[in-house]
Order: structure tokens, then sequence, then C-alpha cells
């Protein structure tokens, strides 16, 4: 069983994923300068930015699991024309964020089709390697895809990460039959992901103090 968040983070209080992506972006308008075409020279030095997706996965001690997801991104970034800004694995949370990442030009709002692509390849592939039944680890968790965050980098509007949130969500719900919350500006009550995890028992240990184990459940369900 695996549970998705979908959030959307303002400008103003980005996290540190942006930053990183916000390089990785500055990267590909380097790229596209080293061109000898003007016109190319001339677009990429109009960039607005760009858009993110954080996905966190309830795996981050297994090597063999999580070289095959590493993989995976790539390989997906590599088809959709997204890319891969960072990958932290948390051996002792037993987590690992995958930071994706995709370049706007000034008038581009379509970041929901790549990242969207790579976000919900990623997910997939995750839920058919790990097993939430058999994981253990110091850190709260919901689900095998356990959050996933957008976030919009430099001048582009947020728009572009709330329809990303939606499109993302609409095919883990649809196509994947797992259950989805969305939050933020992405959610139709503008609910907080603090707020969501409590209601859904989130932070309510299940292996003694200062631990969780075994798969999640949620009375009453979602």
């Amino acid at each position: 069983l695996s549970h998705f968040f979908g959030r959307v983070c303002r400008p103003r209080r980005r996290m540190a994923a942006s930053a990183l992506a916000t390089r990785a972006i500055r990267g590909l308008a380097k790229m596209r300068m080293s061109t000898s075409s003007a016109a190319a020279r001339g677009k990429a030095t109009k960039a607005a930015g760009g858009c993110v997706a954080v996905v966190y996965i309830s795996e981050g001690k297994d090597a063999v699991v999580m070289d095959e997801l590493e993989s995976t991104a790539e390989r997906a970034c590599a088809k959709h024309g997204a890319r891969v800004v960072n990958v932290f694995r948390d051996v002792e949370y037993n987590r690992t964020g995958f930071t994706l990442g995709v370049r706007l030009d000034v008038g581009e709002v379509d970041a929901a089709g790549p990242l969207g692509a790579v976000a919900t390849i990623l997910a997939e592939r995750a839920l058919s390697l790990v097993d939430l039944r058999e994981h253990a680890a110091t850190h709260p968790r919901c689900g095998v895809v356990d959050h996933i965050s957008c976030h919009v980098v430099g001048d582009t509007d947020a728009g572009v990460a709330v329809a990303l949130a939606h499109r993302i969500g609409a095919h883990i719900g649809e196509h994947l039959s797992v259950p989805v919350l969305l939050y933020g500006a992405a959610s139709a009550k503008k609910k907080g992901l603090a707020d969501l995890r409590r209601a859904h028992g989130y932070f309510r240990e299940t292996a003694g103090a200062g631990g969780w184990a075994g798969a999640h459940f949620v009375e009453g369900g979602f």
C-alpha cells in the first residue's frame, strides 16, 4: 500500500530541493548557450525558471533496489526531457528523495507533461520493488511512495506546480489504484501537509519509541 501527498511550495518557502533544481536548470541554459546559433543563445537567456518534483520513496538501505530506482529515473528523464537533479539516500531514515527538474523558457507552462511522466514511472517502479510490510525506519511514513512535492523555480507561475500535482495524483490514483491526498495550493480545501498527516495517523509510532515498522493502516480508511 502506498500513499501520495501532492504539494505546491510557494516561492517564499522553497525547500533546498528548489535551490538544487535552480543550479541544474542554469546548467541546462548554459548548455544551450554553447551552440553557435544566436537564436538559441537568445532563447536560453530568457529562461524563466522551471519546475521540480521531489519524490520520496520509503527505501534507503537496499542498494540493489535503490540502484534500480535511480536507473529508472535516469532513463525516464532522458526519454521525457527532464533531469535527475539530486538523489539523497538516507540510510537511518530508510528513505530516499529523488529531485526531478525541468527547465522552462518564457511562455512555457507544460511541466506536467515531462515531470509528471517521470514521477509516475518512478512511483510505479517503486511500488513493484518495495514492500512496506517489511519496512522499518526511524522516520514516519504512510506508504511506499510517501510524498511527492511540487515546486516552481524562478519566475515560473505557481499554477504550473498545481497542474503537475494534479496530473501526478490523477495518474497514481486512477491507473495505479493508490489512495491520493492533495494539499497546499493543489488541494481544493487548501489543507496543510501536517494537518493531513495528523488526521491519518502519520506520526503514530508502530515499532516502539521513535520507530515505524510494517504497513500503515488508517482507521476508517481514506
